[in-house]
This record gives C-alpha cells, sequence and structure tokens, in this order.
C-alpha cells in the first residue's frame, strides 16, 4: 500500500504513533517519513490549538464536576456556541 504523496500527514507524541510497526510502515509506504526521533518537542509555536483553545475550554468546562461522558459533551458544546456568540458579537 503506498500513501499517496499529495497527502501530508503530521504526528503527535502518542504511544500508537511511535510504536515500532506504525514507525516501520510509515519508513516504508509514506514518502519524505520523519523518524519520531526527529520529531520537535511540544511547541506553543508549533500547534497554538492545542495549548490555547484546548486549554481555555478545559479550564472553562471543568469549573463544574462533570458526571459522565454524555455531561462531558453537553458541557464542551455549551461551551463552544458561547464562543462562537462571543465572535458574533
Amino acid at each position: 500500500m503506498q500513501i499517496p504523496i499529495s497527502l501530508l500527514t503530521a504526528q503527535d507524541n502518542a504511544p500508537a504513533h511511535r510504536a515500532g510497526d506504525t514507525v516501520e510502515f510509515l519508513s516504508r509506504n509514506t514518502p519524505d517519513f520523519i523518524s519520531p526521533l526527529l520529531w520537535p518537542p511540544s511547541s506553543r509555536d508549533l500547534n497554538p490549538v492545542d495549548y490555547d483553545v484546548w486549554g481555555v475550554l478545559q479550564q472553562r468546562v471543568y469549573r463544574s464536576r462533570i458526571r459522565d461522558v454524555d455531561h462531558l459533551k453537553q458541557c464542551l458544546i455549551k461551551e463552544r456556541q458561547r464562543q462562537e456568540e462571543k465572535k458574533t458579537k
């Protein structure tokens, strides 16, 4: 299986992405694959969404105790709607 050249993949540092089988597969099938040994460390400059948007969202959602997964989903949706409303005002 060859991964199309037009496809750009970016890995985070999740254990599954660093797993030997994953790295071996991507090395064989992905043009210009960069080994996890050469991946840059976590950086706000490289992925501001992970640090800023998700951090703020997490802080606001967890102001109250989350009962279960469904409650978490509801809280996330409500907070995201609040953010959208603020942008349109």
